[in-house]
Formats: structure tokens, C-alpha cells, sequence
């Protein structure tokens, strides 16, 4: 029973980690823009409040911040857009204007976030253009909707989300309370 206590105890710590590393949105950025408040695009961008969405892949679509010197995450929030993502289908990817490809994890449900990390030397105002390079139409319908572009300076913390904290909190008390009643 008290080895059962202690498994628990460290699956609850385990899952208050995996849960602080895979917060769905990319939330609490220093600059954060409506996908439909982009500076210029492709022309293939169709808006749904606050959001643009596209059919087609390499289709671009740009941002653009005032960056103070500093390490920064640039980003962006999507999810799919209408119909249902092929099986086959897990990431959106994107290719910024500076900086190697990252992937968003594809969600009919879900809005997720990936970014790039770039360390900005000179304030100033900064232009990235995403494109969405992997469209997958021939099995189901995969679409990129845009929810928002971020601009997060690292140098602030983020402030992990309750549901983290009291699962962390959670496997650390039992944890404490396990090794004490062991030790006694």
C-alpha cells in the first residue's frame, strides 16, 4: 500500500510537469496580435473574427512588433480550421522569415502554439512572415486558422496555469508525507 501511495504520488509530480510544459495556448506574452490584424499577406487569407484561416498551403502571412533588445519567443496560436485533420496529420508547419521551421501540434479542438527563439541585439520594429508550408488536402482537410502571433521577451517568467501548481503541489506533499511516515 505504501509503495502504491509513493507511485502515485510521483505519476501526480510527473503529470504537473508534462502539464507546465504543454499549456495549449501560448498565453502571457509581452506582444500579443489578433491574426487578422497582420500587416500584409498572400492574398489566400479569408478572416473569422479575430482569426484568418487559409485553404492553401505556402501561404504567408506577416506580423510585425516593436522588439527591445533581448531573447524573444515568436510565435503563433492556431488551430484547424473547419472539416476534421487526416489521422496522419499532427502538425501544422511553419516557416518564419528568420529562423529554422517549427511545428504546431494540429487540433480540431485545440488551440495550440509553437514558436521560434531569437535573440533581437538592436530596438526596433520587426517584421516576421510566417507561411504554412504543409497543407495535407487529399485526406480530409487539414486548414491553418492563425488565432494570434506572440512576441514574449524570455526574460519575463511565466506564471504556470493552477492546474499545474496543484498537481505539482500535490505530488510534492505526498511525497513528503510518504518519506516521513518512512523515516519515523
Amino acid at each position: 500500500m505504501k509503495k502504491l501511495l509513493g507511485f502515485l504520488c510521483i505519476i501526480l509530480l510527473l503529470l504537473g510537469f508534462s502539464l507546465s510544459a504543454n499549456a495549449a495556448l501560448y498565453a502571457g506574452a509581452d506582444i500579443v496580435i489578433n491574426g487578422k490584424d497582420r500587416i500584409a499577406d498572400s492574398g489566400n487569407w479569408f478572416e473569422e473574427g479575430n482569426a484568418i484561416y487559409t485553404y492553401w498551403g505556402d501561404t504567408w502571412a506577416e506580423f510585425e512588433a516593436y522588439l527591445e533588445p533581448g531573447n524573444w519567443n515568436i510565435g503563433l496560436n492556431a488551430i484547424n480550421h473547419g472539416g476534421e485533420l487526416p489521422a496522419a496529420y499532427t502538425n501544422f508547419e511553419i516557416d518564419p522569415s528568420d529562423g529554422t521551421n517549427f511545428y504546431i501540434p494540429a487540433s480540431d479542438t485545440q488551440v495550440n502554439h509553437g514558436y521560434i527563439n531569437i535573440n533581437i541585439a538592436t530596438a526596433d520594429t520587426y517584421e516576421y512572415r510566417f507561411t504554412w508550408i504543409n497543407d495535407q488536402w487529399w485526406d480530409g482537410d487539414a486548414n491553418i486558422q492563425i488565432n494570434s502571433a506572440f512576441f514574449d521577451n524570455t526574460a519575463s517568467a511565466s506564471v504556470p496555469e493552477p492546474a499545474t501548481v496543484l498537481l505539482l503541489g500535490s505530488g510534492i506533499l505526498g511525497l513528503a508525507m510518504f518519506g516521513r511516515k518512512k523515516f519515523k
